[in-house]
């Protein structure tokens, strides 16, 4: 499940597939001695893609260290506070009529 926070702010630009796969990326990593989420890249080569890990880099949201890639936390400021309150408070979802076809609500 990639975090609403990541639909807004700094984060709007970022593709879907980097959103998804630094989901994906820390399903498969495992925590270090610190305490630390990490993916060893070099065990991973095969799932990692480097203009998905630019992206990531770009944003904050992952830093690679001795061919290992560490994960940041999502930085949630007020302009996303605002942004998710704002599209949650529209009320904006389908729902399902007896026909099974969908209606916006």
């Amino acid at each position: 499940e990639v975090p609403k926070a990541l639909m807004f702010g700094k984060y709007r630009e970022l593709s879907f597939e980097a959103k998804l796969m630094w989901v994906v990326y820390q399903n498969l990593g495992c925590f270090d001695n610190q305490g630390l989420l990490t993916l060893n890249l070099s065990d991973n080569r095969q799932f990692i893609k480097n203009e998905i890990i630019n992206e990531l880099l770009q944003c904050n949201l992952i830093y690679i260290k001795d061919d290992f890639m560490y994960f940041n936390h999502v930085e949630i400021d007020a302009q996303i506070i605002n942004d998710i309150n704002e599209f949650e408070n529209k009320n904006v979802g389908f729902v399902s009529v007896p026909t099974g076809t969908l209606t916006k609500k």
